[in-house]
């Protein structure tokens, strides 16, 4: 039975829209954050159904904006969940269960199409050929997936379900953007330059650090000048854990140089990347299994065997389905304050 995605969309009764956040949620609720919310001066929708973005920029710092939000106006979408003070919202909550795989289709069979909706269309077609990846295996979330795109300047954002579909969706991608042949682009250094100077003050990473980040982005780039992503999502029978599983226990911010074994989970959300490396924590040796990065842009940049620095914050892991303590660094937190990074080593 499909449940909630990463990526799909919640309309609660109120009016607001959530994206979904991962695959794993509780009994009753749904983890999800807040992307729109009615307002009169509203830049999404077509009046009198106008809507805006309580934040712009999905980064810690500005998700700490969004708990301000939903606090003074609607408190009962914050929540405790995995030990910290987030937003998630209850099943009876909801109006609106919003799945990006069925919006697809319906485009697909939508006979008269806007500007946007005939371009999502014939960008996931064209990525379904070059991949070998059935068209169902698609979907489109974002603004178009609850009609409130605008044509002036929302981007595509589309979902690819399942583990080897991501992955033959990376190396097409790949072939396309070294080919450079295609309708498809990847981003220029005109197009990073633009986005560094608006948004890399965000993150702790200097121009150069930030741009070998950028251009490690395969699931990014422009079709026909419209920004587009693809956002691997895992379906159900991919999904191992259940919520309330592992209890997690923050031990401070560390600082730690190691090398990646396995990347093949980390452009999912969270992200993960295998290490195995030991550190002292508190005159103690603890072996550290794990990176998770709940901080899309750190998402599926290495590859195993390379090398790289991490400031993040340590946690310890206690596993009560297999009996386990294990450890993890995790960048994405509301204590490392945007501060943590992982940065591709160079000597």
């Amino acid at each position: 039975m499909r449940g909630f995605r990463d990526r799909d969309y919640i309309k609660t009764l109120e009016g607001l829209y959530f994206t979904v956040l991962g695959n794993i949620h509780p009994k009753d609720k749904v983890i999800a954050y807040l992307k729109y919310a009615p307002s009169n001066k509203g830049i999404w929708g077509k009046a009198p159904y106008l809507y805006d973005r309580p934040i712009k920029d999905y980064t810690v710092h500005n998700v700490n904006k969004m708990m301000k939000f939903l606090s003074n106006h609607y408190p009962q979408y914050i929540n405790e969940v995995f030990n910290i003070k987030f937003s998630a919202v209850p099943y009876k909550n909801i109006a609106v269960h919003y799945k990006p795989e069925e919006k697809l289709q319906e485009l697909i069979n939508l006979k008269v199409k806007d500007k946007l909706q005939r371009k999502t269309v014939k960008l996931a077609s064209m990525l379904s050929k070059e991949s070998g990846v059935p068209i169902e295996n698609f979907g489109v979330t974002g603004s178009i997936l609850i009609n409130l795109h605008n044509l002036k300047f929302s981007d595509i954002d589309l979902t690819v379900y399942g583990k080897e579909n991501s992955l033959a969706i990376k190396e097409s991608l790949k072939n396309i953007f070294l080919k450079n042949k295609s309708e498809i682009k990847k981003f220029s250094i005109k197009d990073f330059k633009e986005w560094y100077k608006e948004k890399g003050s965000l993150y702790p990473l200097t121009f150069k650090e930030a741009l070998t980040i950028f251009e490690r982005a395969w699931n990014k780039g422009k079709f026909h000048e419209t920004p587009f992503s693809i956002h691997p999502v895992k379906i159900e029978n991919e999904v191992k854990e259940e919520f309330d599983e592992e209890k997690y226990f923050s031990l401070g911010l560390v600082t730690v140089k190691t090398k990646i074994i396995d990347a093949n989970e980390s452009f999912f959300m969270p992200g993960k990347y295998k290490v195995d490396f030991k550190l002292k924590h508190n005159n103690e040796e603890i072996k550290v299994e794990e990176i998770v990065t709940f901080e899309g842009f750190y998402a599926g940049i290495a590859e195993a065997g390379e090398e790289v620095l991490i400031k993040g914050k340590l946690e310890r892991v206690e596993n009560k389905n297999r009996n386990k303590i294990y450890f993890r660094i995790v960048i994405g937190s509301f204590e490392a304050k945007g501060k943590d990074y992982i940065k591709i080593f160079k000597d």
